[in-house]
């Protein structure tokens, strides 16, 4: 399951050794407060399932009724025809192989390989380059007494031609491939519109009240589906990374294998550092992110453990780094003639950049908000505590929280 991203939030928003600083509930304060609504929620669904639960009532007869006293539930249903199949499971194969080339020879377009697409296909969609028609590269033989052509890539489920129902009539008007899918799931070409998946729950009920009779994944603007899946970056690459941030990292190729007891006095990059136990083996930081075992020969583990993130708060070669990085980030704001002078200006310009460097991207004005209230309160309290270079040492603080960020430990 996807982790979604935190924000400097999670990390900064309540410093240590000031309670309560945060105003905003965490998960444990909200279903305490939250628990007799939650109860009354649960409590009201049984109800509903009690109080209109009599007997399975078909859509039609509820359209007869006056809408107040319509009930929409989500109890089996009865169909409109006898259903001759008790359960149907739906694949959307996009991006799978074309039709084309499995089910759906095409004659025509075997006779007008080569030439230009007409006009009637290409007069509404938008042409980059001239297109050129072209007929599958596969050959097709019929199976089974029904005579279901099949194309040479499928030879085992040709086999089973006769179980088979293909449906060789739809088409879509659209020619791209987004638009498609969503005409074919919901109806429109728009996303947003309920998929026929949701008709069927909302027409034909559930038979089953300890499952969802359908479920959603909510992402409206398609941040997360069209990505990859999100990984956390290997020992390796996230010792480099830090290195990096912080103008640290040699760059230097070749050489002979170090130990891996001068990797925070030496900056090489990681590969060069040795993981075998007659050298010392793998670092404690790269133990604790799932080095490479060297008597394994196959995928390494991949674990995501509350150590890791104490690590990269407490590691000596982060704070090592976090401190080199406000260095620069100080040196180069005294060298800056046009750079803010009131400490307000210069603070928010401080997390602009940090967010910017560490973590490819600009904050949102409550993550800037957030930030530059925990700076605020990390000072104060360094100060209190009489340490020297309060601010800067707060400044610190918000990097190594930045570092420890899921945006920044995690490859998506």
């Amino acid at each position: 399951m996807h982790q979604p991203a935190r924000s400097a939030a999670d990390f900064s928003a309540r410093p240590a050794g000031i309670p309560g600083q945060s105003s905003s509930t965490g998960r444990r304060g909200f279903l305490r407060r939250s628990a007799d609504g939650l109860h009354a929620a649960a409590l009201m669904y049984l109800f509903g399932r009690d109080f209109y639960g009599g007997r399975s009532v078909a859509a039609s007869e509820k359209a007869d009724l006056p809408r107040s006293r319509r009930q929409y539930d989500l109890l089996p249903k009865q169909t409109h025809f006898p259903a001759r199949a008790k359960a149907v499971i739906h694949l959307c194969m996009q991006g799978g192989p074309s039709q084309v080339d499995l089910f759906d020879p095409k004659p025509m377009l075997d006779k007008h390989h080569g030439e230009d697409v007409p006009e009637s296909i290409t007069r509404d969609a938008i042409q980059l380059r001239t297109a050129a028609l072209m007929r599958s590269p596969w050959k097709f033989t019929r199976h089974g007494q029904s005579g279901l052509p099949v194309s040479e890539l499928l030879p085992h489920l040709a086999r089973e031609a006769d179980e088979l129902a293909v449906i060789r009539s739809m088409y879509n008007v659209h020619p791209n491939h987004e638009p498609a899918v969503y005409k074919m799931q919901t109806g429109k070409i728009f996303p947003g519109h309920p998929t026929f998946g949701s008709w069927i729950a909302y027409g034909l009920g559930s038979e089953n009240a300890n499952l969802p009779a359908y479920v959603v994944l909510a992402d409206p603007e398609n941040r997360l589906l069209w990505r990859m899946n999100t990984g956390r970056m290997e020992a390796e690459v996230l010792r480099d990374s830090l290195l990096h941030c912080a103008g640290q990292l040699d760059f230097t190729m070749g050489g002979q294998e170090l130990e891996n007891n001068t990797a925070l006095t030496t900056h090489r990059r990681s590969v060069y550092y040795s993981v075998f136990p007659e050298n010392g083996g793998a670092s404690d930081l790269g133990i604790l992110f799932d080095a490479p075992n060297p008597l394994d020969c196959y995928r390494r583990t991949e674990s995501i453990v509350p150590q890791q993130a104490l690590a990269l708060t407490n590691s000596e070669l982060v704070h090592q780094l976090s401190k080199t990085v406000v260095q620069e980030w100080e040196a180069a704001l005294k060298g800056d003639t046009r750079a803010p002078g009131d400490a307000e200006a210069q603070t928010e310009r401080f997390v602009s950049e940090m967010f910017e460097k560490i973590l490819s991207r600009t904050p949102t004005a409550a993550e800037q908000q957030v930030c530059r209230e925990a700076l605020a309160a990390q000072q104060e309290l360094l100060t209190a505590a009489k340490a020297p270079d309060a601010a800067s040492a707060a400044r610190a603080s918000l990097v190594r929280a930045l570092l420890n960020h899921n945006d920044f430990v995690t490859i998506r």
